[in-house]
C-alpha cells in the first residue's frame, strides 16, 4: 500500500489592514501602475445617455470620485444619477447638445 503524503502548512501571518481597507470603493484611494495615487478627472461623456454611457456614469458615479459632463440629447437613462441631493449630485452635469447637428 502506498504512503499517503503529508503536507505541511506555514502557519498564516496576519499584517494589519491598511487604514482604507475598509472604506466603501468610491472612498478608498486608487493607484495607477507606478503607485502614484490617481486624482479626481473630469470626463465628458458623449453619449451619455445611450446604453453604454448611462452604464459608464453610474459606475463612475458609485465607485470613483471623478466628476462627469453628461452630454446627449436623451437623459432618461440617467435621470436617477441628475436628481438632487445624490452623494454625487455636484460631480454630475447633463448638457442636452445633438453633436450631430453643430453648426460649426
Amino acid at each position: 500500500a502506498a504512503a499517503a503524503a503529508t503536507h505541511t502548512h506555514s502557519p498564516l501571518i496576519e499584517l494589519p489592514a491598511p487604514a482604507f481597507a475598509f472604506l466603501p470603493p468610491s472612498m478608498a484611494p486608487r493607484f495607477d501602475l507606478d503607485h502614484r495615487q490617481i486624482q479626481p478627472l473630469v470626463i465628458c461623456m458623449i453619449g451619455a445617455g445611450g446604453f453604454i454611457g448611462s452604464h459608464l456614469c453610474e459606475k463612475l458615479m458609485w465607485e470613483t470620485e471623478h466628476s462627469v459632463l453628461a452630454v446627449d440629447v436623451y437623459s432618461d437613462k440617467i435621470q436617477h444619477l441628475l436628481q438632487p441631493g445624490q452623494s454625487w449630485s455636484p460631480r454630475i452635469e447633463f448638457y442636452r447638445i445633438n453633436i450631430k447637428h453643430d453648426p460649426r
